[in-house]
C-alpha cells in the first residue's frame, strides 16, 4: 500500500489510527490505493475538518502550561525549557566573577532565564527582586524577607551608608557555613531609570550594589538583567561598567532545536502533546526573531485553551489568533466586554502604567493600588493577564502588550508631552505626601503652570491625591500672587501719586501765573484737561490712579468729556474677576448688586462659578454647562454625556437626575416659582417644573432652544425665528409672538413685557411688539458693525443697552417709539456676554468673555457721587495732598469729609 500510495507505511499506519485527522493529500492517497472514490472521501474530510476546526470554547480552568504573558518563575523550573546553555554561560561566569550583567532586547525571556533557569541551580540563599521606583527601599524589604532582619533598620542603614549593603549581608551569613554566599538577583534594571526620579537614591543604588559584591571578605554576588536599550544608559556610570568588566552575557534569540524544546516541553509536563504541524509553523514564525517570546508564550496558553483533547493543534492556533494576533484578540475582546465607564478607567490605568522612552522605547510601570481610584477594571484586566496584581502593586504583565496591541499605543502617541506632565505630578504628589504634605514641596511658577494648563485642556484623570495636590498648588501660587499684586500695587501707586501730584504742581504753578490774566475759570478749565488727558494715559498701568485724576478733573470743569472720562476710568478702577482663570463662570447671574445710590435690594443671587479643576467633588465631575435658580440654592448641572443633575448648592448632593439629554439649561429669574428650561440636541426646549426639586415634573416641549427668561416670559430661537412664550403654566405655555429675525444672536423681553428686544450676529438692534405675529418690528438700527454679544433692557423699556464690537452703548426710546443713540461706553474688552441693570437704573453690571465684571454709571452725576465711596483705597492723605498743592490747596481735593 506504501508503495501504491507514495507514502510510508508509518504515515499510513498514523492516517489509519483515528488519533488526529491525517493531511488531505494522505487521505486521497490512502483511498485510491484501496480503490475507493476520492471525490466522495474529499468531501468527507472536508466535512470533519471544519468540525474539528470550529473554534472551541476557552478552557479558562487550571494552570496551563505556559505562562502567558508572564515570566516563567523560581516555581516554573520544571517547565522551564530551551534555555540551558544560557543558564550554563551565566552560573560559569557568576562562578568566577561576583558581578554579572545579563543583557537581552524586551522579550528575549531575560527574567525567566534569571528566575526559573539560573535561581534553582544556585547553591546558598537568593534574593530576587525589581528595583521599582524607590530600589534601596526594595532591597532593604526583600533582603530582610530572605535574611530575617529589620527591613526599617536596614533601609536605615543603607540610606546613610550605600556601603553597608555588603556588611549587611556579611552579619547575616555569619551563623552559616563559612563559605555561604548570597546571590543578589535584581531583575528588570532598568526600571532604576525609568521608574526612579531621584539621581541621588539611584547613586547610592548602584554604589550598594557594586560595593557588595566587590567589598572586602564580600559574600554577596550580583546578578542584573537589563534591557538591552538601556546600555547606552546604564555605561554612563564607569564603576557599573568596571564591575561587570569580562562578566557581560547577552540573550539572542533561540535557535530552532531549543524553541522546539521550549514548545514541546512545557506541554509535556501537563501530559499533552503538540501536533507536529504547529511545532514546525511555530519555529517557522518565531526563529531568528527578537523579543517574540512573550507573544509565542501567550499564543500557545491560548491554544492550550483550545486544545482537543490533549493535543494543541493547529486549528485551535488559528482560532486563538496566531503569534501576533492572540494578544491583540485578548486584549481587543477584554476591552470590548467593559461599558463605556470602564473603559475610560482602563485606558487611564494603561496611561498610568507605562512610563515613557526618552530615547528608549516606551516600558512598563509598576504602581501601588494607594495611586489607583478606579479599581473596577482591575479583576477583568488580572483574570485576562494583561496586568498583574500583587497585594500592593499593579503593573502589565509583560512589555510585549505595549508594542502589539495597537490601540494602546495608539494612547501612548496621542499626547506624550501631556503624559510626562502627568508623571511629573504624581511624582511631585508622591513627594509631597512623603513629606508631611509640605507647602515647600507644593509646585510653582512656570511648571505649576504646565502641569495646570495640561489638567485643564486634557480633562486629565488624575486621582485624588495629585488632583488635592494640584488644588493646593494653585491656591498657594494665587495667594503668593495676589501678595505680590497688591505689594505692586502700592508701591506703583505711590510712585504714579507722587509723580502725577508732582507734574500737577508745575502745570498748576504755570496755570496760576496764567490764571492772574485769564481768571479762574480758565485757571479750572486747563487743570480740568490736564487731568482727563493725564488719566486717559494712566487708565491701563495704573486704573485706580487714573480714576482718582479723573475724579478731580471733572469736580474742577464738568464737561461731557471729563464726565465720559471719569465714568471709564471709574468703571476699569472698580472691576472684580468673577473667576480665577481656571474657573470657568456658566451662568451669567452676577453677584448682588450693591452700587448705586439708592440700591441696596438684591438681584438673581450670586454667579455660579463651576471649578473643574475640583474632580474630586462629584457635583463638577465633567460639568460643560451650568445654570443656577434665582434664589441661588439649585444648580442644574450638564455633564460630558448630556445628563442633567439637579444639585443643592448647601449639601453639594444631587436631589434629581432629569430623564433624557440635554446641552444646556436655564432657569426662571423669579423666585417665587421654579421653571427649568433644557435644551435637547435635536433643537427643542423641554419645560420642567422643579418647585420640588427631588421629583422635577416634566411639562411641554416647545420649538427652539437658547431659552432666555425674562420676566413672565421665555425667548427661544429656531434658526431664524424668534419665540416668546408665556410660561406660566409650564404644561400648557402660550406663544405670545413669533418673529422671523435672520442671525438673531440675543433678545430680552422689555417694557413690562410690552415688546421684544432682539440683536442679531450682523449688528442690528430690532424692537418687536408682542402680539398677533406682527410682520416687522416697530424701530431697528445698525448698533454695531459686529455681533451683538449682549443685551439689556431698563424695567420700564425706555432704555436699552447693546455690547459688541468692544463697546456698551445706550440707546434712548423717544416719545416716536424710535431709538436714539446715546454716548458709547469704551469696554476695554473684546467680548460682553453679559448685561445687568442695578435696581435704581444708575449704572449696568457687564461681565465680559474672562470673567471680569465691570460698573458702568450711566450717568456722570451718579459717577461723582459714588466714586469716593469706590475709590476710597485709592485716596492720598491730605498731607500728600498739602504737600504738592500747597496749603492752603490751590487745587480742589475731592473725597473731602
Amino acid at each position: 500500500m506504501a508503495k501504491r500510495a507514495h507514502f510510508s507505511s508509518t504515515t499510513l499506519s498514523d492516517a489509519a489510527g483515528g488519533k488526529r485527522l491525517p493531511s488531505l493529500a494522505v487521505t486521497i492517497a490512502f483511498v485510491r490505493a484501496c480503490g475507493a472514490d476520492p471525490a466522495e472521501w474529499e468531501q468527507r474530510w472536508r466535512s470533519i475538518a471544519a468540525e474539528l476546526s470550529a473554534p472551541a470554547a476557552p478552557d479558562n480552568t487550571g494552570k496551563g502550561p505556559y505562562p502567558g504573558l508572564s515570566a516563567y518563575e523560581v516555581e516554573d523550573a520544571d517547565r522551564f525549557f530551551g534555555r540551558e546553555a544560557l543558564i550554563a554561560n551565566i552560573a560559569g561566569r557568576l562562578g568566577g566573577r561576583r558581578f554579572v550583567a545579563v543583557f537581552g532586547p524586551s522579550g528575549s525571556g531575560k527574567s525567566s532565564v534569571l528566575r526559573a533557569g539560573l535561581v534553582p541551580h544556585l547553591p546558598g540563599p537568593v534574593v530576587v527582586f525589581t528595583p521599582g521606583a524607590h530600589p534601596l527601599e526594595e532591597c532593604a524589604v526583600h533582603l530582610s524577607a530572605r535574611l530575617g532582619f529589620s527591613a526599617p533598620e536596614a533601609f536605615r542603614e543603607l540610606k546613610e551608608d550605600p556601603g553597608s549593603l555588603g556588611v549587611l549581608v556579611r552579619q547575616a551569613l555569619a551563623a552559616g557555613p563559612a563559605d555561604a554566599q548570597l546571590v543578589l538577583v535584581v531583575d528588570q534594571f532598568e526600571e532604576v531609570f525609568t521608574l526612579c526620579r531621584d539621581a541621588d537614591e539611584r547613586v547610592a543604588f548602584l554604589t550598594a550594589l557594586i560595593t557588595a559584591a566587590h567589598g572586602e571578605q564580600s559574600r554577596c554576588r550580583v546578578v542584573i538583567g537589563v534591557r538591552a536599550d538601556f546600555y547606552a544608559r546604564c555605561t554612563l556610570h564607569a564603576d557599573l561598567v568596571a564591575a561587570w568588566q569580562d562578566a557581560m552575557v547577552t540573550v539572542t534569540p533561540m535557535s530552532a532545536d531549543e524553541l522546539r524544546r521550549a514548545i514541546t516541553g512545557p506541554a509535556r509536563t501537563a501530559e499533552c502533546t503538540v501536533e507536529g504541524a504547529l511545532v514546525t509553523t511555530l519555529v517557522a514564525e518565531t526563529h531568528g526573531e527578537a523579543g517574540v517570546l512573550p507573544l509565542l508564550s501567550h499564543a500557545l496558553l491560548e491554544t492550550w485553551r483550545r486544545r482537543q483533547g490533549n493535543t494543541l493543534t493547529v486549528a485551535a492556533f488559528d482560532a486563538a489568533g496566531g503569534i501576533r494576533g492572540a494578544l491583540v484578540q485578548t486584549a481587543e475582546a477584554t476591552f470590548d466586554a467593559l461599558d463605556q465607564h470602564q473603559q475610560e478607567a482602563a485606558r487611564a490605568l494603561f496611561l498610568r502604567l507605562c512610563a515613557l522612552g526618552d530615547g528608549t522605547e516606551d516600558t512598563k510601570r509598576r504602581v501601588t493600588l494607594t495611586e489607583i481610584d478606579d479599581v473596577t477594571v482591575l479583576d477583568e484586566l488580572t483574570d485576562a493577564r494583561l496586568v498583574t496584581r500583587t497585594q500592593d502593586d499593579v503593573e502589565i504583565t509583560h512589555e510585549a502588550l505595549i508594542r502589539a496591541w495597537p490601540r494602546l499605543s495608539g494612547w501612548l502617541a496621542e499626547d506624550r508631552d501631556g503624559q510626562r506632565l502627568h508623571r511629573e505630578l504624581t511624582d511631585a504628589t508622591a513627594t509631597w505626601e512623603r513629606h508631611g504634605r509640605d507647602p515647600d514641596s507644593l509646585l510653582r511658577g512656570a511648571r505649576l503652570t504646565a502641569v495646570a494648563d495640561w489638567a485643564w485642556d486634557a480633562n486629565a484623570p488624575l486621582n485624588k491625591a495629585e488632583q488635592r495636590f494640584l488644588d493646593e498648588s494653585v491656591a498657594a501660587d494665587e495667594r503668593a500672587y495676589t501678595r505680590q499684586r497688591r505689594s505692586r500695587h502700592r508701591r506703583r501707586a505711590t510712585v504714579l501719586l507722587q509723580a502725577a501730584l508732582l507734574t500737577a504742581v508745575l502745570v498748576i504753578d504755570g496755570a496760576a501765573v496764567q490764571s492772574t490774566i485769564d481768571g479762574s475759570g480758565n485757571r479750572n478749565a486747563e487743570l480740568a484737561e490736564w487731568a482727563v488727558t493725564e488719566a486717559v494715559k494712566m487708565r491701563d498701568t495704573a486704573p485706580s490712579m487714573a480714576a482718582y485724576v479723573a475724579l478731580a478733573g471733572y469736580r474742577l470743569d464738568p464737561t461731557q468729556r471729563a464726565g465720559t472720562t471719569l465714568v471709564s476710568t471709574l468703571a476699569t478702577a472698580t472691576s472684580e474677576r468673577l473667576a480665577a482663570p481656571h474657573k470657568v463662570l456658566t451662568d451669567y447671574g452676577l453677584p448682588s448688586f450693591t452700587g448705586g445710590r439708592n440700591s441696596g435690594k438684591q438681584v438673581r443671587g450670586t454667579a455660579l462659578l463651576v471649578d473643574r479643576q475640583l474632580r474630586n467633588m462629584d457635583m463638577y465631575l465633567n460639568v460643560t454647562h451650568a445654570s443656577m435658580s434665582a434664589g441661588g440654592q439649585l444648580f442644574a448641572l450638564v455633564d460630558d454625556q448630556q445628563v442633567v443633575r439637579l444639585s443643592d448648592r448647601t449639601t453639594h448632593r444631587t436631589v434629581a437626575t432629569l430623564p433624557g439629554r440635554f446641552t444646556r439649561t436655564a432657569f426662571d429669574v423669579i423666585s417665587s416659582r421654579r421653571l427649568l428650561a433644557a435644551e435637547e440636541e435635536g433643537g427643542t426646549t423641554v419645560l420642567w417644573d422643579v418647585t420640588n426639586s427631588s421629583a422635577p415634573q416634566r411639562g411641554a416641549t416647545i420649538p427652539g432652544a437658547r431659552g432666555i427668561f425674562t420676566g413672565y416670559y421665555l425667548v427661544t430661537v429656531e434658526q431664524d425665528i424668534v419665540r416668546v412664550w408665556d410660561v406660566d403654566k409650564p404644561a400648557e405655555p402660550q406663544m405670545r409672538l413669533e418673529a422671523r429675525v435672520p442671525n438673531a444672536s440675543s433678545a430680552v423681553v422689555a417694557d413690562a413685557g410690552a415688546d421684544l428686544v432682539v440683536g442679531t450676529a450682523t449688528g442690528e438692534l430690532q424692537l418687536w411688539e408682542l402680539g398677533e405675529h406682527p410682520a416687522r418690528p416697530f424701530a431697528v438700527v445698525q448698533a454695531h458693525s459686529g455681533p451683538i454679544t449682549a443685551i439689556s433692557a431698563s424695567s420700564d423699556g425706555r432704555t436699552v443697552i447693546t455690547a459688541g464690537e468692544g463697546k456698551i452703548t445706550p440707546w434712548y426710546r423717544n416719545s416716536e417709539e424710535r431709538l436714539t443713540k446715546g454716548a458709547d461706553l469704551d469696554s476695554r474688552t473684546p467680548t460682553t456676554v453679559a448685561l445687568l441693570w442695578a435696581p435704581d437704573g444708575s449704572s449696568l453690571l457687564a461681565v465680559d468673555e474672562d470673567n471680569n465684571e465691570y460698573q458702568w454709571h450711566l450717568d456722570h452725576e451718579g459717577a461723582n457721587a459714588d466714586a469716593c465711596r469706590m475709590l476710597s483705597a485709592a485716596r492720598p492723605t491730605d498731607e500728600q495732598w498739602q504737600r504738592h498743592f500747597g496749603s492752603p490747596p490751590r487745587l480742589p481735593m475731592p473725597c473731602t469729609a
